[in-house]
């Protein structure tokens, strides 16, 4: 079981070419000293590390629109992980 949390926004978009590297370290497409490129790349990393994952759909002139999946663990689970 997972829960699925969604953020849309009705901006520029994220054209095709960009789309793999939003989530690299530094990456931006903002000018020199607005912006340091982290913000995606924490995200997905803090997401992944609780067994989830972060995906993207963009659509450029139309806004794009991120989903984190989360794993649900139930509080038996977490007792029998910590047990071990």
């Amino acid at each position: 079981t997972v829960i699925l949390v969604s953020f849309k926004d009705t901006g520029v978009g994220i054209p095709p070419s960009d789309l793999e590297r939003i989530f690299y370290p530094f990456y931006t497409t903002k000018p020199e000293g607005e912006g340091t490129g982290l913000g995606l790349s924490v995200s997905k990393s803090i997401v992944e590390a609780h067994g989830g994952s972060i995906r993207v759909a963009s659509e450029v002139g139309k806004g794009s629109e991120f989903t984190v999946a989360l794993p649900v663990v139930r509080d038996d689970e977490r007792s029998a992980a910590s047990a071990k």
